[in-house]
């Protein structure tokens, strides 16, 4: 993803299915990046106890956690002009929403990069198997959506993309 400076992750919200879903993202992540410390990755959902104050410390720039999972509790109305990377664990299949959850990476930061480097794009990583491109699609309508929103939409092959290539060739 994105960085903010040589080392640091960008702030990043991470869209998980669930909250068992959620933990696993945490655990995993805290194993293999043990150096960056136990808040550094916060799942965020309402079955944690003070989940208003991570969000308030997560839309605080100097404050961890730096990568928030969240389940459903970050999709909407929150507003951190910081956010540069958003990732989807899940899939999802409204328009309005997925738009709504885009809207996380649109905000304006001056200077977010050092003086005079202000942010002008962010990142989505799509991490969902959603169907067989131009045969069984649901993300491609998505994908129209935000290219008339004006959003630029570059495609990453993932880790899916030679079974999707053999099934249409």
């Amino acid at each position: 993803g994105m960085r903010k400076g040589s080392e640091e992750i960008g702030k990043t919200i991470i869209f998980a299915y669930n909250h068992r879903h959620a933990e696993m993202i945490v655990e995993k992540f805290n194993k293999l990046f043990p150096e960056y410390g136990p808040d550094y990755c916060a799942l965020i959902d309402n079955y944690v106890t003070y989940a208003d104050d991570l969000i308030d410390k997560f839309a605080d720039k100097n404050k961890e956690p730096q990568i928030a999972v969240s389940v459903d509790m970050l999709d909407t109305g929150i507003d951190v002009p910081e956010v540069i990377n958003l990732v989807f664990f899940k899939q999802i299949r409204s328009k309005i929403k997925f738009m709504q959850m885009v809207g996380r990476g649109t905000r304006l930061c001056k200077d977010l990069f050092g003086p005079g480097k202000d942010k002008e794009c962010f990142y989505i990583f799509d991490c969902t198997d959603a169907g067989t491109p131009c045969i069984s699609d649901p993300g491609s309508l998505l994908v129209h959506a935000a290219v008339e929103a004006g959003i630029t939409v570059l495609a990453v092959p993932g880790p899916t993309a030679m079974a999707s290539a053999l099934s249409v060739s």
